[in-house]
Parts: structure tokens; C-alpha cells; sequence
């Protein structure tokens, strides 16, 4: 995230310092934005964190990043604590950056209230992906190790599962890679603009056989529950002239590295498309810590 606020345009571009957009009390700068706007302070505290942020030091942008992923508040809590106050941070930044963006660019009215609702909507849905990606693992694995069985397949080695939501000329990709003990490796996303859902589930697939040539995977098996790419890899034919392109790239890619594609059943495949549906309504782009 590129902060370009008041106090830098005023650098760049010349004329008096700009104020706060969001309270028009204070210059605009990084460490009134997030901690001692009004509109800010009143996000922090009306959480269930409750933070006081108006009695912070003025912080510049590396150490905000710092006090969010450590903050000296929660020096005694345990690890999960610290990372769920990491993620409510990294989001009320991301929500009142784009608050303040709406306000200067397009004269949008911010209320804080709406914004701690996005907030926590947010950090919701992502807990309940998170969750489930966790929660599906041994109920997956034992469906998984069935489908294995049906293709004759070992269990070793590296499985990727891929899978994609679309709508409205928009498709979001969804990656979850696992080991042979089933424990997650990577969770990737990519947002882009598609014509169907058979392109976005091919995007889908391309991402997964570009994750096993990034990372030299030689023993990978990649699993997808759209048929029609299975079938069109299997005999390396083109299915559709309109997806022609996107066909050929796959292929080619596929004879640069050592990569089994099978279809696996939906239910097989929970993970990908809770994470991939997650992602869409986001707008969601790149890898996701684990």
C-alpha cells in the first residue's frame, strides 16, 4: 500500500499542507490518519480490542507496521492473540486508507461505523475460510485418499488443488497445496478479468502447474473439479476455439515439468473453492500467510 498523502502532495506538487480528510483537524499525515484522526480512534476503541490510540507516539510508516505486528500492548499474550490483533490492524489500515480515498477522490461521506462493520465482516469471512481450511483436513483427507485410491495414485508427494469462482466478467483463482501429511504449504489467489468459468478454472489450473515449475517440484499431483480441463489435459486436445490460447499455454507449460492432472469431486476440493469464493467477493490477488 502506497501512502500519498497531503503532507507528501504538498512536496511534490507545491501549495499549503493539506488537512485530514476524514476530521479536517489535523494535517494529513500517517500517524494522525491511523491513530489519532477521531475517525480512526473511534474504530480502534469501538472494537473489542478497545485501543486508545489518541495516546500513542506519532508513528511513521515503518513504525506503524512495526506496532501492529508487535504491539507492546499484548507483549503477554499468546501467539494466537498477537496474530488476531495483527490481522484486525492490517485491516482497519487497508479500511480507512480506502475511507479516506473515497472522501478525497470521490466526496464519499466516511462513517466510522460503517467502516468497523467492513472491518469485522472482513476478519469474519476470513476466519471462517481460515477455519475451514483447517477444520476440512482430516474429513478431506480421508475423501482425498479414496479419490487416490481411484486413481491408483500415492500419497507422497506434493497435491494441489485448484479451483475458481466467476461472475460478471471476473474471475478469481484459488490454489491450496498440501504435503503428504495433508499440512497446508500455500494458499494463493489471483483476481483478473475472464469471459467464462471454463477460462477462470483453466487460469485456475495454469496457476497450480506455475507454482510446481516456481517451486521444482518434482513429484506433484494437481487436482481440479472441472472435467472438461481434466479431459482436454489427458488427451492434450483443445475444447473450445474461444479458449484456444488459453489450452495451448497450459500444455506448453505442462510439458516443461513432471505434473499429473486428475479431477477430483468438489467435496474433494472444499479448501480451493471456499478460498477461491472468499478471495472473489474480496477482489483478492497473491499468497496468503499461513
Amino acid at each position: 500500500m502506497l501512502f500519498q498523502q497531503g503532507e507528501r502532495l504538498g512536496q511534490v506538487f507545491g501549495g499549503t499542507r493539506m488537512q485530514c480528510c476524514l476530521c479536517s483537524e489535523a494535517p494529513d499525515l500517517i500517524s494522525h490518519l491511523f491513530f489519532q484522526c477521531p475517525f480512526t480512534i473511534s474504530i480502534w476503541f469501538g472494537s473489542k480490542w478497545q485501543v486508545r490510540t489518541d495516546s500513542l507516539p506519532n508513528l511513521d510508516g515503518r513504525e506503524l507496521v512495526s506496532w501492529i505486528l508487535s504491539t507492546p500492548q499484548l507483549a503477554h499474550c499468546d501467539t494466537e492473540v498477537k496474530r488476531q490483533f495483527t490481522l484486525f490492524g492490517a485491516v482497519v489500515c487497508d479500511k480507512v486508507w480506502k475511507a479516506r480515498n473515497g472522501v478525497f477522490y470521490n466526496g464519499d461521506n466516511a462513517d466510522p461505523r460503517i467502516v468497523l462493520s467492513q472491518v469485522n465482516t472482513v476478519i469474519a469471512e476470513f476466519t471462517s475460510v481460515e477455519n475451514q481450511l483447517v477444520g476440512d483436513s482430516n474429513h478431506v483427507g480421508s475423501l482425498e485418499s479414496t479419490n487416490l485410491q481411484r486413481h491408483n495414485l500415492s500419497i507422497n508427494g506434493v497435491r494441489i488443488y485448484v479451483d475458481a469462482a466467476f461472475k460478471n466478467g471476473r474471475g478469481t483463482a484459488a490454489i491450496v497445496s498440501r504435503d503428504s501429511n495433508n499440512r497446508i504449504l500455500d494458499l494463493v489467489t489471483d483476481s483478473f478479468e475472464a469471459s467464462s468459468p471454463l477460462e477462470a478454472e483453466g487460469h485456475a489450473l495454469k496457476m497450480g502447474i506455475q507454482l510446481c515449475q516456481g517451486r521444482n517440484w518434482e513429484e506433484c499431483s494437481i487436482f481440479s473439479d472441472c472435467q472438461v480441463w481434466v479431459k482436454a489435459v489427458e488427451r492434450r486436445k483443445v475444447h473450445t476455439w474461444q479458449l484456444a490460447w488459453l489450452c495451448l499455454s497450459v500444455f506448453n507449460l505442462l510439458s516443461t515439468v513432471h505434473v499429473n492432472v486428475y479431477w477430483t469431486p468438489r467435496v474433494c476440493n472444499k479448501s480451493a473453492h471456499a478460498l477461491a469464493n472468499w478471495a472473489f467477493r474480496l477482489n483478492l490477488s497473491g499468497p496468503l500467510s499461513i
